[in-house]
């Protein structure tokens, strides 16, 4: 069992107060509604949005901005199974989260074959005005890499609905096959879409062994810190992700943007929608009609 750190808990209870971070270049603002953030951040020409739901703990969702990209998106949505103040960088911890308590996601739990736990949820209505949609994410997560091909299969999806379209996962590498987990994108399996981030601890002799599951000596002990180079708590994250797909101009589409923890709800991940990136293109173009 893993047992989340008492100075994460006393971290949040702080964080819990405050609306709008920065901590370095980073830049978290909790205080706007997810119909804003759908209508004035994510979206870009060609698409309109109807009714805009969010459903899962109030610090999982958050505009995020970062004008150095630490993670290749300068700024956006940003939606979390955790805290989204913890995603502040620098890295300088192997395991940090927040269990937010909120209910998994059954759609998720099929995915990532096992249980999800603090999902954070998103969804629109909505139509585009070209045959062609396009939107750009990371994912990013604190299960790697210690938890690669373990039960903690933390999950991220793009779920559509419409008219040629059946609850598809747009979630998914290139190939179009591979769906978005910890399991599936890391250093070891699909590495070139996966950046590492992991910290090392430097300062304890001995360590725990999270694949053996015993206290073990520390072959990083005595070495030189080194801070990881990527502005952000994450152990790691993938490339920037493009989604692209085929829809009818002027129909009705639905999508369910939803990211979870899987097995418990300690680890964070995270889930980075590139603003302005949620568009359609195309040349058939149609006037959108106010459904």
């Amino acid at each position: 069992m893993r047992i989340p750190l008492l100075r994460n808990i006393i971290f949040i209870y702080c964080l819990s107060f405050l609306s709008l971070g920065v901590m370095g270049q980073t830049a978290i603002d909790t205080t706007l509604s997810a119909d804003y953030l759908v209508k004035k951040i994510l979206l870009g020409n060609g698409v309109l949005v109807g009714e805009v739901k969010y459903s899962g703990s109030p610090y999982g969702i958050a505009y995020y901005k970062h004008p150095n990209k630490a993670l290749g998106i300068d700024s956006g949505i940003v939606l979390t199974s955790g805290h989204v103040q913890l995603i502040h960088g620098p890295n300088k911890s192997p395991r940090s989260g927040w269990a937010s308590n909120a209910p998994g996601d059954k759609d998720l739990d099929g995915i990532a074959r096992g249980r999800t736990y603090d999902a954070s949820v998103l969804e629109f209505d909505f139509v585009t005005a070209s045959e062609n949609l396009s939107f750009r994410y990371v994912f990013a997560s604190e299960e790697y890499q210690e938890y690669v091909g373990s039960k903690f299969n933390d999950v991220f999806a793009f779920f559509l609905d419409g008219p040629n379209a059946d609850k598809i996962n747009l979630a998914r590498l290139p190939d179009n096959k591979t769906a978005i987990t910890v399991n599936t994108v890391n250093n070891e399996r699909n590495s070139k879409y996966h950046v590492d981030n992991t910290y090392y601890n430097t300062t304890d002799p001995f360590v725990w062994d999270v694949r053996n599951r015993k206290v073990v000596k520390n072959k990083h002990y005595m070495e030189e810190e080194e801070i990881p180079p990527h502005d952000t708590q994450f152990d790691g994250f993938t490339t920037v992700l493009e989604v692209h797909y085929k829809v009818i101009p002027n129909e009705v589409y639905h999508i369910k943007i939803a990211i979870a923890d899987v097995a418990d709800g300690i680890l964070d991940s995270g889930a980075f929608l590139e603003g302005g990136s949620f568009h359609s293109f195309g040349e058939q173009i149609v006037r959108l009609d106010n459904h």
